[in-house]
This record gives structure tokens, C-alpha cells and sequence, in this order.
């Protein structure tokens, strides 16, 4: 991207590229913000999820206990124990044994049950599933807290408890310690102190199994506390680490749910059942797991979305400014080559452009009332055979708007009566009248022909007809004339006569149906009778040829320009309508031939035979045609010479259009300097078109003649830059630039770099090479 080309148009494009740019990075930016915020909050809720469950579990465990307290209540052999309702010794063991017996059961419902006991305070015995102890001293000292003596034991057994439940205490059982969370609760029989109590020993590593699923998932811990703090159970954390975290604030504030701060995120609810604390500490970096991720791919992708972008902008940016800055510069020195250089671009152009099309505006309403002359003057050229090739026909036909519908079709001349021979400034108004009417009429008809004049009291008519419908072509051409003969007639009272040629099989065929036209109007003034003629009904056996001067001067013209194809096909036309359509005597079948040689014999131009025997032996090919050969033989000898000379012709031209082109090199070698030399210069001083210039030179170099030009003039500066220390302006009016700025931009085009690098690039060279290089572009 050069450095020329940083103009205000590229800023302004590329300034309002990065804002459309940023508009989706913004909101994608936002996007990305809720999503990590979203899968945060989902990650919080998951974690309050797993906890909650845990609660939950826990708490139909407990209610499971405390159930199986409310059913030993209401056990009937147990209330007669304790109510001494027993007759006997024998009777008392008995029903002892036979509720140790009956609460085995209870411990396969629920594993916090595997291990209770019952204090009967009357009986001062334990009783566990499958055993009675009748002394306790035997029970505590196989079961027993770690920490608490027999007396202070046996005390607490002897008070009230309702559904308590005490903190984790160590717990020994036979040579085991493990730690244990007690459920209490007292069996009431009476009004004062409990008759007996349950005790229900709950392994605490049950209890912190409930709680793996969040350090499982989440990396973390947690850990339950009653309402006094002390711990009930944890799991991934132990006291010291309980004791340590901060979670005070959530003991005194139990409606706080999560409380965020430092590295751990801190997660409690609070049981409705029995108040205790489910406390989760989940470090935040696994809670932002899926937030980092999402983070990360969004930084990548918008980092990277926004570096592409910035690439896509700057490359619009200047293919979106680089040709409105050219087409400003182009202005700028064509239209206005004293001024500097704009300083808004836009205006600029707006007003130049403007202007442009206010003159072309002008040009096409100019244009416009040349049409219908430029119509007319096509029509009578190509009724009177004035174009060499079919596509000089086509392109005059388009260039002058006239779109026939086929092919083929009919040449007529609409002769206006009784004015023959009569000169006048009244007549000539009346004759244009009359010949306006004719027209008028005419495009009224449902097939409207195309009309020119041809003289003052006649008009030519052509009627275009498409392949399939030549048949009815005839009868529509009849209406169409005899309405056009009545209506004039009837209501004007103008008197026409109208003879129709034959039928024209191609465009360059219009010009013989209009010759058969006049010879039909010939005929016509002999005739008495009659307004409509036709060709074909005029045509009888005649004992002359027929061989008209302007059908022989279109031969010749285009076996002069080589035209090999229609040069045939006229002469095929000539002899079809002597040897097919007439009756000729052998006399006049002679003289046709003689006229038909000497036609071809004055087509020829000395300039086009390389040498004299070539043309020698044309003509001996001319004498050698007999008629007494046969009318095959004649007319395949013909068209061999019209071959021969036809080939020679183009050959001749190629060797015409090389010399041309090698002509306008030399010029261009010699007066490159030139800042005016241009295509209409070279046109001028070769006497041909510009456009036949530009293509001419085009099929034979490769390039056009400015892009030449260029190519000479940037080379020979090129060695300037090398050889002299000249400066670049000076440089630049040399070689014929009319502006530095021009040189340089076209100078950067061709070497891809600015003048004054490519002197420092390219010094070390030496200047033979410099000079090679110039001569080989040169021969090129």
C-alpha cells in the first residue's frame, strides 16, 4: 500500500470500516460477559443444588431416627418394662430379652441405626439389639465416650432429653475409636423424669459421606455445624481447617446464602428440621472453570475477529479510495491540471461530474435530432449498395436504431403522379406535402415499412419479412398499398403508382430489389392500367442481358477490398438472373461473359501483384474463360479468380497494416518528448481513423498505443535516473509528462517503486546493462 494513497478518502473509508467493525466486536464482547456471568451463576447454582440434596438426605435420615424413637414409645412389651407391670423375675428377663429381640429389626431400615442402645431407668439396664446388660458398668465399659467417665455418663442417661443431638464425640468400642454424633431422646412413662432413654450412636463418616458430592465435583469441602457451631460432620476439611475459615457471618446471618471473598467461595443453607449449618467452600477457580474457558475463547476469538478485520478494513479501505483518488487525479489534470490537489474529493468529483453529464445531457438531446437523418442516411446507403461488407451494414444499422424483424423482405418505389417533368417552388411544396401524407399513411398500417426519398415525387419502401412468412408476406404488402393508393386517393386526391422489387434474401442483397423496383417502374409507364406492379410479373424472355452499372460497381468495389465471399455471391446473383430468369441468344450469353471478364480485368490494381507475373497469369486466367466450356466451367473460373485476387488483396492489406504499425513505433521512438503526442496525432499524421489505429496497433503489438507510450517514455526515464543527475521534474518534462506527480504515479505503476528508490535500487548497475535493457525493450 503506498504511501501516495493515504488520502482523506482512505482515512474516512477506513475509519468508517473499524466502526462497523466494532459494532459486532462490541457486541459480541457483551455477549461473552452474560455468558460468563450466566455460567457463574450456574455453577453457584449447581453447588447449591448438590448441598441442598445433601440436606435434604440428611434430614429424612434424622427423620428416620427420630421415627424410630416415636415407634420404641409406643412399644407395648417396652411401656410394661418400664411401667412394672412384670409379675417376675423370670417374667422381667424374658420381656427384656424379647425387645432386644424386636429391635434388631430397626437396624436394617437405616444404616444411622446400626449401633443404639436403651437406658431403662428402673431396671437400671442397656438394652441393644440382641443383648441386655443388667449392670450398665458392663455396657460402658465395652462401649464408651473417650472422654466422658461412668458417673457423668450415667447421669446424663438419667435426664430428660427431647430429640437431642450431641456434637461429634471420640467413641470406643472394643479396641475402635472412631468419632460419633449421639441422638437422645427420653422414653416418658410419667409426669417427672424419664423412665428410660434411646440412644442412637451415628458413625460421623456417614453423615460426611452425604457431603463428597461437592469436594468430588467442585475440589472443595464442606461441613455441618448446629446452631451453637459446634461440627456435626465434614468432609474435605478438617477442624483446625473449619476453625480457620471465617464463617462467623454466616452463623449470625443465616439468610445469607453465598458470600463471595478471596479465593473460596463460601455456600450455606440452614436446616428448617433441626437448625443446623450446611456450610460448602468451593474454590472460585473451579466455580470459574467454564467462565475461564468461555473468557479465554472469547478474548482469542475476539482478538483474532479484530486483527482480521483490521487487515479486511485497510485492504477496502484502499481498493474503495485508490480509484475515487485516481479518478479525482485524472479530473484534476485533464480538467483542471493548474489546480493542487482537492481538498475534499467528494465535492470534487461531485461538481466535475455534474458538469459532465450536463454536457452529456446536451450531447444526447443533439444526438437525438441527428437520428432520423443518420436513418435516412443509412436507408439510402443500403439501398443503393453503398456498404462492402455485412458487418459495416449491421453495425451502421445499429448505431442508427433500425432493428429489422428477418432477413429477407421487399424493396417498392411509391411514384407520386402527374408531376413529371414540373419545376417549381409551388410544386416542390406540393411534392413535399404529398410526400408526407404517403409516409403518415404508411405508419398507420398494421406492417410499417421504412420509407426514405429517392427523388421529389418518389419514395422508397422496405418491407422486412422473416424467413417463414415470405408467402404471406405478398398479401399483407398488397393490403398494406392498395389502403395506402385509396385512402391518398379518396381523401387527398393524390394519384400513386407503386412498384415492388423482388425478394432480398440479405442486407446486401436490399440494393438488387430496389434496381428490380425501377425496372418494374419502367415497365409500369408503358402500361395503361393498373397502380400496384410486381417484379415477377414484369419479367419476360428478353434477348438482352441483364447487367446493371451499379450492380457491376459494387463487384468491383468489393473484390477491391478483398471481400472474397460477397464478391461470389454477387456474381452467383448476376448469373442467376440472366441464365435462370432469361432466355439469352448465344450472341448476347457471349457478350455477358466478355462484360463479366472485363469487369474482373478492371478490378484489378497493379499495387496488389507482388510482381508482374502474378498479374500476368490472372489475366491469362481471364482469357482462358470460354463460354463454349460450359456455364459451370465459366462461373467456377470466375470465382477462382475472384479468389486468387481476393487473397492477394489481403495479404496485400496485412503487409499495408505492418508497415502502418511499424511506421507509428518509429514515431512514437522518435517523439516521445512530446507531452501533446497522442492517438488522435498519429491518426492524423496516417491519415486513418483513430479507432482503426487503436485496434490495428492492438492486434499487432499486444498493447495499446498509450500503454506503448508509456512504456517508452518510463524506460528511457528510467535510464535518465541512472545516467544523469537530472532532477525528477526535469526528468519527468523530458520523457513528456505534463506533471511530476504524473510521472511518479506512473512511474511506480510499471517498476513498483518511486523514482528516487529505484535511483538509489539500481546505481550499482553498470550503464551498458542499462543500455541493453532500453534496446531490448526497444525491439520488443
Amino acid at each position: 500500500m503506498y504511501k501516495s494513497n493515504f488520502t482523506k478518502v482512505f482515512k474516512r473509508f477506513l475509519i468508517s470500516y473499524i466502526v462497523i467493525l466494532l459494532i459486532p466486536l462490541l457486541a459480541g464482547f457483551i455477549s461473552a460477559r452474560v455468558s460468563i456471568d450466566i455460567a457463574k451463576s450456574s455453577s453457584i447454582e449447581s453447588s447449591m443444588s448438590l448441598l441442598s440434596q445433601s440436606k435434604m438426605i440428611l434430614e429424612r435420615r434424622m427423620d428416620e431416627v427420630d421415627g424410630f424413637a416415636r415407634q420404641l414409645s409406643v412399644n407395648h412389651d417396652l411401656n410394661r418394662i418400664m411401667a412394672r407391670t412384670l409379675d417376675d423375675e423370670d417374667s422381667r428377663v424374658y420381656r427384656l430379652w424379647e425387645v432386644s429381640r424386636d429391635i434388631s429389626a430397626y437396624a436394617q431400615t437405616n444404616d444411622f441405626l446400626n449401633d443404639f442402645y436403651i437406658y431403662l431407668n428402673l431396671h437400671d439396664v442397656v438394652i441393644t439389639p440382641g443383648s441386655v446388660f443388667n449392670r450398665p458398668e458392663h455396657y460402658y465399659n465395652l462401649h464408651h465416650y473417650a472422654d466422658l467417665p461412668y458417673e457423668q455418663w450415667k447421669q446424663t442417661l438419667n435426664q430428660s432429653h427431647q430429640r437431642e443431638i450431641l456434637p461429634s464425640q471420640a467413641f470406643i468400642r472394643g479396641e475402635q475409636t472412631y468419632p460419633v454424633v449421639t441422638y437422645v431422646q427420653s422414653l416418658q412413662s410419667g409426669f417427672t423424669q424419664p423412665q428410660g432413654t434411646v440412644v442412637v450412636l451415628i458413625d460421623q463418616k456417614k453423615i460426611s459421606d452425604m457431603l463428597q458430592s461437592i469436594p468430588q465435583r467442585f475440589g472443595g469441602w464442606a461441613y455441618i455445624a448446629d446452631p451453637e457451631g459446634n461440627i456435626m460432620a465434614s468432609s474435605g476439611i478438617d477442624r483446625v481447617g473449619i476453625e480457620a475459615m471465617n464463617t462467623a457471618s454466616i452463623l449470625e446471618n443465616p439468610n445469607a446464602s453465598v458470600i463471595q471473598g478471596g479465593e473460596t467461595l463460601l455456600i450455606s443453607d440452614r436446616s428448617d428440621y433441626n437448625g443446623w449449618y450446611y456450610i460448602a467452600g468451593i474454590p472460585r477457580k473451579t466455580l470459574m472453570e467454564n467462565a475461564s474457558i468461555i473468557k479465554r475463547i472469547t478474548w482469542i476469538v475476539t482478538g483474532s475477529t479484530f486483527l482480521i478485520g483490521l487487515a479486511v478494513c485497510l485492504l477496502m479501505a484502499y481498493r474503495n479510495s485508490s480509484p475515487i483518488h485516481s479518478l479525482t487525479e485524472i479530473i484534476r489534470e485533464q480538467i483542471h491540471p493548474e489546480t493542487s490537489r482537492p481538498v475534499n474529493e467528494y465535492d470534487f468529483l461531485r461538481g466535475n461530474i455534474s458538469r459532465l453529464i450536463t454536457s452529456n445531457k446536451f450531447l444526447e438531446a443533439e444526438l437525438k435530432q441527428q437520428i432520423p437523418l443518420l436513418r435516412d442516411a443509412v436507408m439510402k446507403r443500403l439501398l443503393h449498395g453503398e456498404f462492402s461488407t455485412s458487418s459495416g451494414i449491421e453495425a451502421a444499422l445499429v448505431q442508427a436504431g433500425i432493428e429489422f424483424q428477418g432477413d429477407f423482405g421487399y424493396v417498392g418505389i411509391i411514384q407520386i403522379n402527374g408531376y413529371g417533368g414540373m419545376e417549381s417552388p409551388e410544386i416542390y411544396d406540393e411534392l413535399n406535402a404529398a410526400r408526407l401524407l404517403v409516409k403518415q399513411t404508411l405508419h398507420q398500417a398494421d406492417s410499417i415499412p421504412y420509407t426514405t426519398d429517392l427523388h421529389l415525387d418518389k419514395i422508397a419502401i422496405l418491407f422486412p419479412v422473416c424467413r417463414d412468412e415470405r408467402l404471406k408476406a405478398v398479401g399483407d404488402i398488397e393490403k398494406v398499398v392498395t389502403v395506402l393508393i385509396r385512402t391518398l386517393s379518396k381523401n387527398h386526391h393524390i394519384s400513386l403508382t407503386v412498384s415492388m422489387g423482388g425478394l432480398f434474401t440479405g442486407y446486401s442483397d436490399i440494393y438488387r430489389s430496389l434496381d428490380e423496383a425501377k425496372q418494374t417502374m419502367e415497365y409500369c409507364a408503358l402500361m395503361k392500367g393498373g397502380s400496384l406492379f410486381w417484379y415477377h410479373e414484369t419479367t419476360k424472355e428478353s434477348a438482352l442481358y441483364y447487367y446493371p452499372i451499379d450492380l457491376e460497381l459494387r463487384l468491383m468495389n468489393v473484390m477491391k477490398t478483398g471481400e472474397i465471399s460477397e464478391a461470389i455471391r454477387i456474381l452467383r446473383q448476376i448469373f442467376d438472373q440472366n441464365f435462370r430468369e432469361r432466355d439469352l441468344s448465344a450472341e448476347m450469353a457471349h457478350d455477358f461473359v466478355d462484360e463479366i471478364k472485363a469487369t474482373l480485368l478492371k478490378s484489378f490494381d497493379p499495387k496488389v501483384f507482388g510482381d508482374a507475373k502474378e498479374m500476368e497469369r490472372l489475366k491469362g486466367l481471364l482469357k482462358r474463360i470460354q463460354l463454349q466450356d460450359g456455364l459451370t466451367q465459366v462461373r467456377g473460373a470466375a470465382e477462382q479468380v475472384i479468389a486468387e485476387y481476393g487473397t492477394l488483396v489481403l495479404q496485400r492489406k496485412k503487409d499495408s497494416d505492418h508497415g502502418t504499425v511499424k511506421r507509428i513505433k518509429h514515431y512514437l521512438e522518435d517523439n516521445y518528448g512530446n507531452p501533446e503526442l497522442n492517438l488522435h496525432l498519429i491518426a492524423e499524421r496516417e491519415g486513418r481513423p483513430e479507432k482503426f489505429i487503436s485496434q490495428l496497433f492492438k492486434e499487432q503489438i499486444g498493447e495499446y498505443v498509450s500503454e506503448f507510450l508509456e512504456n517508452i517514455r518510463l524506460h528511457k526515464a528510467a535510464g535518465l535516473l541512472l545516467h544523469s543527475d537530472r532532477t525528477i521534474e526535469d526528468i519527468s518534462s523530458h520523457v513528456g509528462y505534463h506533471s511530476p506527480y504524473s510521472f511518479r504515479r506512473a512511474f511506480k505503476r510499471l517498476f513498483d517503486v518511486t523514482p528516487n528508490h529505484y535511483r538509489k535500487m539500481m546505481s550499482y548497475r553498470s550503464d551498458s546493462e542499462s543500455v541493453q535493457q532500453g534496446r531490448t525493450f526497444l525491439e520488443k
